[in-house]
């Protein structure tokens, strides 16, 4: 966004104005996510609730802003400096903006190259992300299977080789039945999974 004193660039989502001062950020919103995310790469942009006359939270490059829209006790791990190694679990509570400091904003830009890079991602949250990348509705047989948690980054894979590769990192397997994918337990590598873990 190229900087322009008498035409400021803003984004307005749900509660929030967002307002560009020559810069590259990122805005995640949707309808049927509880939370809003605004990560700076760089430059400046100022955020504040619209309806609120509130003073504007200003972010500077790699920090990034999650605002709750609504209180369902959210709970998140990553609100920390990426180069620290502390997993603390921090519950979001309604109508606030945290602020994530130190992160690594190429995660959350990578979409723009059509390409989704994924650090430690639980499955729910990974098959959401698969869910709008590919038109399609994740059912899982058990809550346990969201767990697992994948690194790697995508590219021009096709749903079936990126769902190939999640059953070979994970002892799951998957049926394809239209526009839905069905995820359930590979019960036979589970047990070597198992096995594995006992011997170490």
């Amino acid at each position: 966004v190229a900087k322009n004193a008498e035409m400021p660039f803003r984004v307005k989502t749900g509660d929030l104005s967002i307002q560009a001062i020559g810069t590259e950020f990122n805005v995640k919103s949707y309808d049927d996510e509880d939370i809003i995310e605004t990560t700076l790469v760089e430059g400046k942009i100022s955020i504040r609730q619209a309806q609120k006359q509130k003073e504007s939270i200003y972010l500077e490059p790699h920090q990034k802003a999650i605002y709750v829209k609504y209180n369902r006790n959210l709970t998140v791990r990553n609100l920390k400096p990426v180069h620290e190694n502390k997993q603390e679990n921090l519950t979001l509570k309604k109508g606030k903006i945290y602020i994530a400091e130190k992160i690594d904003p190429e995660p959350v830009i990578a979409w723009k190259e059509n390409r989704l890079i994924i650090k430690g991602e639980e499955l729910k949250t990974l098959a959401v992300k698969l869910e709008r990348k590919y038109d399609v509705k994740f059912v899982f047989e058990s809550e346990a299977l969201k767990k697992f948690r994948f690194t790697g980054t995508l590219e021009n894979e096709t749903l079936t080789q990126v769902l190939d590769v999640i059953k070979l990192s994970a002892p799951l397997e998957y049926k394809l039945q239209g526009k839905s994918v069905l995820v359930f337990e590979n019960k036979r590598m589970t047990e070597k999974f198992n096995n594995h873990l006992k011997k170490k």
